[in-house]
């Protein structure tokens, strides 16, 4: 039995509760094992009614005294169990636990866990479990502190719990074997990985929990070092072409209808030296809104065009790559160059064809979305590969791209700025190009917050300044409503638009779930002037560009990153007319507030960037958990800093004494590098 082995080893997992496993991203016995608890409840007190505090949770030792089933709204199900505990009677109310429920009778002596609240005038237990009071002895979720774990579907606490001891018992043995050498664990004082695991998920007493808690942190960082230095020795083994700067590159920058800033000339000469020593580059390219990094990555793919080499340029969205394409081979065109776009919509006859001339040379730059990693796409001669907007692809998915080809050299691009901080320690394998200077003439883009009871002398307002000949985007965090958030929908707002306007104003919708064709046309129309107000989601936070438009309306801009209304901000205000941003506020706390103020105050990228940093931590910073090197569970960059610097130490002193990371001897190790982050060991 192996911790890789599916979740169906697992006794009471059928094929159907593993589907709801796999859409947690629980796939493997490691992965449930490494599902960690979010929040634990101390459930060792038992107490009276009488002694409860509203919203203070407890057991409740009780006699049922009557039982009622009846359905609510939404096809839910509610259960009133009356219960008395000797002083005084109260109900707990349960929500689809009928099942619960009915195996318990009047007159039974119970422990019901629960929530006092207040519903009015009466005063209620909000129920959540119910155990007969003779197992209390033998039931590890009472008296005991008790993990509360991240749920989604139909999977439910009790599932995991249960699922998690049954995988203890079945891979016991097997995480006896600690992946970290035994000299660090006795030199750092660290718990062996089967006590960590354990005490995470049945924690015996807080400081037990601690403890664990800095292995398994200790574990994260040590395994992201030990990644970070195999992709750089392995970098370092590599050979690749050499691309020179080509003579015929000076007269394109010439024939630009702009000026290009002197940070976009330091850019590309940094990264055009480091393409012509021979190994393969690895840099990456970033800078705030609207910078002009993709001129920079348009200059570089055409100097291995003029070299006779090809690039590849894989985008997030087919939106972002159909402009790329447009704005690429507009600029190229006329110097011989020849640009493609493949996305998951082109036509079968014309991906087959993208792939003759990719595999002929005929292509020299191929714009796409994940496209470009599938199978079938050949191109022995490709020098350069960019990924833009690279924190939203995975580590798997960058390196197929880097596969492409023979060892190419490869930048990848990001719009989001990086925290100095944080930037060294995730991509530490990488050199790093900032881009810190904006195009002249650009105006500061003047940002306002409002509350939602405002909204309609904003839209006033707005149909006021759209009649003058001003465009203007609503941003909107959902596309349709949600019966479980109160949020404003992108249709929604569209059709209100609509009928409150009737026809003096024309709206445009977009969204991620329309067609690549319904996509074009409407941001085509917007472009050229066909709509006044386009109603979006976030599908416009990169790579739209629409230069006449000059107001941004973000709705419930309390759901948004920082980073992510600065880009969200920055469709707006890329050309010499004043430009706005309003950011509607339904929930304004005051920390709402305070966070949005940051925005309200500063239109530098990199120092809302920091303050995202320390307000939400790395972990969801523009959304790095789900890619790329912060795939962190419980690591924190912002908050265990000594622990990193403990860790990597740790690898630097193994590197020191010429210990190989992959060597025999560290094989458990090498697995789950491997398994880890797709990395490739020599």
């Amino acid at each position: 039995m192996s911790i890789y082995d599916p979740i169906l080893t697992i006794k009471g997992i059928g094929p159907k509760k593993a589907k709801y496993f796999n859409q947690m991203g629980i796939f493997s016995i490691k992965d449930l094992l490494y599902y960690f608890p979010r929040a634990y409840e101390d459930r060792s007190k038992i107490k009276n009614i009488s002694s409860m505090a509203e919203g203070e949770k407890a057991y409740i030792r009780a006699v049922i005294k009557k039982i009622e089933n009846k359905k609510v709204k939404h096809g839910l199900r509610m259960s009133k169990v009356l219960i008395y505990d000797g002083q005084e009677s109260i109900y707990a109310v349960f929500f689809n636990k009928n099942h619960m429920v009915k195996t318990f009778s009047k007159g039974q002596e119970v422990l019901v866990y629960g929530k006092l609240s207040k519903k009015g005038v009466y005063t209620q237990i909000d129920g959540y479990e119910m155990y007969r009071a003779s197992e209390a002895g033998g039931n590890q979720k009472i008296g005991a502190v008790v993990p509360v774990y991240p749920l989604s579907g139909k999977i439910s606490n009790t599932d995991i719990y249960a699922s998690v001891k049954r995988a203890f018992e079945m891979v016991s043995s097997e995480l006896e074997k600690d992946h970290i050498p035994a000299s660090i664990l006795k030199e750092e004082g660290l718990c062996p990985l089967n006590t960590a695991l354990e005490n995470i998920h049945f924690p015996r007493d807080k400081k037990s929990l601690r403890q664990s808690m800095y292995r398994m942190v200790f574990e994260e960082f040590f395994i992201m070092q030990c990644r970070l230095r195999l992709n750089e020795r392995n970098n370092l083994a590599k050979k690749s072409c050499v691309v020179k700067k080509e003579e015929k590159i000076y007269e394109l920058i010439d024939s630009l209808p702009f000026k290009l800033t002197k940070a976009q000339v330091k850019a590309i000469d940094e990264i055009m030296g480091e393409m012509a020593l021979g190994m393969p580059m690895n840099r990456l390219l970033q800078g705030d809104v609207g910078c002009g990094k993709t001129i920079i990555a348009a200059i570089c793919m055409a100097n291995c065009a003029f070299g006779g080499y090809q690039s590849l340029m894989m985008v997030p969205t087919e939106v972002v790559a159909q402009q790329h394409y447009n704005s690429i081979s507009a600029t190229l065109e006329k110097f011989g160059v020849k640009t493609a776009l493949l996305t998951g919509n082109t036509k079968k006859d014309t991906r087959e064809d993208i792939y003759s001339r990719m595999k002929s040379g005929d292509i020299d730059i191929l714009v796409g979305t994940h496209a470009l990693i599938q199978e079938g796409l050949e191109c022995e001669n490709v020098a350069l590969v960019i990924t833009d907007e690279q924190h939203r692809f995975g580590v798997s998915q960058r390196n197929m791209l880097s596969k492409k080809g023979n060892s190419p050299h490869a930048l990848y691009m990001s719009a989001t700025p990086i925290p100095r901080s944080l930037a060294i320690t995730m991509y530490a394998d990488m050199d790093m190009t900032v881009v810190d200077e904006l195009p002249s003439g650009r105006k500061k883009v003047i940002t306002s917050i409002i509350t939602g009871e405002k909204r309609k002398q904003l839209y006033d307002s707005l149909m006021e300044k759209v009649k003058s000949g001003v465009q203007a985007y609503i941003v909107c965090p959902l596309v349709e409503e949600s019966d479980s958030l109160s949020l404003n929908s992108a249709v929604e707002t569209y059709e209100k638009l609509k009928r409150l306007w009737k026809g003096s104003v024309k709206v445009g919708l977009l969204h991620g779930r329309l067609s690549s064709e319904e996509k074009e046309d409407t941001i085509r129309d917007f472009k050229s002037a066909k709509i006044d107000v386009l109603v979006c989601t976030t599908v416009v936070e990169v790579g739209v560009d629409a230069p006449n438009a000059s107001i941004i309306i973000i709705e419930n801009a309390e759901r948004f990153g920082l980073s992510q209304l600065h880009q969200l901000r920055g469709r707006v205000g890329r050309g010499s007319i004043q430009s706005y941003c309003v950011l509607v506020c339904e929930s304004c706390s005051g920390e709402s507030i305070k966070r949005l103020n940051v925005i309200k105050q500063s239109c530098n990228g990199f120092e809302i960037a920091q303050k995202d940093l320390e307000i939400r931590g790395p972990g969801e910073f523009a959304g790095h958990r789900q890619h790329g090197m912060l795939n962190f569970r419980i690591a924190d960059i912002s908050r265990h800093p000594d622990i990193l610097e403990k860790a990597k130490k740790q690898v630097d002193k193994l590197i020191e004494e010429g210990i190989r990371l992959e060597s025999d001897g560290n094989s458990l190790l090498k697995n789950i590098i491997v398994k880890n982050g797709n990395t490739d060991i020599c």
